[in-house]
């Protein structure tokens, strides 16, 4: 899918593609998004889904639920462990390395598990529940938040290295690309900011109301953040305020995301609606089709597109520069809580409070890789930064049969080239 998406934005860098062309590249995505298809559905869960997580390697998959387990799975979707916890599994977290597991419950506890399915380290880390785990980038460090208004910081064998104060009731954590920084949002509507010795940062205030969500742009070395207020609010990391951005309907925020690149600031909102920023806060478009809440939402890998997951029961997928909605995936017989792309963007998996997670899959039924043999007349073209084997498609896919007239089309800056094959 991400190919053909590609393809077809390439073409519309052309002034005036012929339809000899347009045709079919717009069947071929239409043929490719139809066969976006689910893979597996993973049933094991006797409560709801509440969190999902892929492996940084692609082989693993970790699920926790209200039934008080995580349970893990291969690639495929065959369980092949089941981990007990003593209440419900809010967060689950693989390592940078993929080795291994951790968990953070309802009870307090994080829980770190090898792939055996074997406990490595059990720590009481909160008094009151605990919202939220995760681990660094650099695999060197674990961090918790919980009801008792703490951030801990951890090691990853499990010994303790930072207790932290938020006493404004922390709720999210995210750590900064380079694990030198964690930043954690609040309810009372700051972002309080530690570095990784647990310095303390000046608070970056600006919101009015809970902060729901934070994300990191790693490129542009700056903190998003969406809160109740209806407000996004874009920091350097080093704390400068840059851009308050405000959507066209007046819903409060639930989740942001922005891209690893200098792509689009995206932010759902509790009335199904997404809406699109460009990185200097140009508003783009929003995008419509949940009817419900948006409990998740994911940029791709390569920043192509993006997945929505919905209380509707849906999981959405859209084209992030044509805010095209590219599939709708049902399935799910409640509220979609959860997401996660695979790493290469080839799937998505989904967690539901129907008490399964499913796994989708993105696969063209005619390969884009696929360079058949010509049997008619080969056009040149030339399009927008596309791979060889992209551009081969295009041309054996699109322009058989006769041309009827020669065309100039306007070349953009960044080109591929195209040859006519021996037999045209």
């Amino acid at each position: 899918m991400v190919e053909a998406l590609r393809a077809y934005r390439s073409m519309g860098q052309l002034l005036w593609p012929h339809p000899a062309m347009t045709q079919p590249v717009e069947a071929v995505l239409r043929q490719t998004v139809l066969s976006t298809v689910e893979r597996n559905h993973m049933t094991q869960h006797r409560g709801g889904v509440l969190t999902v997580d892929i492996s940084p390697d692609g082989q693993w998959i970790a699920t926790g639920s209200n039934d008080r387990t995580v349970k893990l799975w291969n690639r495929e979707g065959r369980i092949i462990q089941a981990l007990a916890h003593g209440d419900t599994v809010h967060r689950v977290a693989f390592t940078a390395d993929s080795q291994r597991v951790v968990t953070g419950s309802l009870d307090g506890q994080v829980r770190v598990w090898d792939l055996a399915g074997r406990e490595v380290h059990r720590i009481q880390a909160h008094t009151q529940p605990g919202w939220w785990v995760i681990t660094s980038p650099d695999g060197q460090w674990i961090a918790s938040v919980g009801g008792d208004n703490t951030v801990k910081l951890w090691h990853p064998d499990g010994t303790p290295a930072q207790t932290l104060p938020a006493p404004g009731s922390p709720w999210d954590v995210v750590f900064s690309a380079d694990s030198q920084m964690i930043i954690v949002a609040q309810t009372n509507g700051t972002l309080q900011r530690w570095r990784i010795d647990g310095a303390p940062l000046p608070p970056l205030v600006g919101h009015r109301t809970h902060v729901w969500d934070v994300d990191v742009c790693p490129r542009r070395r700056q903190i998003v953040s969406a809160r109740s207020d209806r407000t996004v609010k874009v920091w350097t990391l080093e704390g400068q305020l840059l851009l308050t951005l405000t959507p066209p309907t007046p819903a409060p925020l639930l989740g942001v995301a922005c891209g690893s690149q200098d792509g689009a600031i995206v932010a759902s909102s509790r009335d199904g609606k997404i809406h699109a920023w460009e990185g200097d806060g140009s508003f783009l478009r929003t995008l419509q089709g949940h009817p419900a809440t948006i409990r998740g939402i994911v940029i791709g890998p390569d920043e192509t597109w993006l997945v929505s997951a919905s209380d509707d029961g849906t999981l959405r997928v859209w084209d992030l520069a044509t805010s095209m909605p590219l599939a709708t995936r049902r399935g799910h017989a409640d509220k979609v809580w959860s997401c996660a792309f695979h790493p290469d963007g080839s799937r998505v998996l989904t967690g539901s409070l129907d008490g399964s997670a499913r796994l989708w899959e993105t696969f063209p039924q005619t390969p884009l890789r696929e360079a058949s043999a010509h049997k008619g007349v080969v056009r040149a073209v030339a399009a927008g930064p596309v791979t060889s084997t992209q551009l081969v498609y295009l041309i054996s896919q699109c322009c058989r049969g006769p041309v009827p007239r020669r065309e100039t089309l306007p070349i953009p800056t960044e080109t591929a080239r195209a040859a006519h094959s021996a037999d045209g």
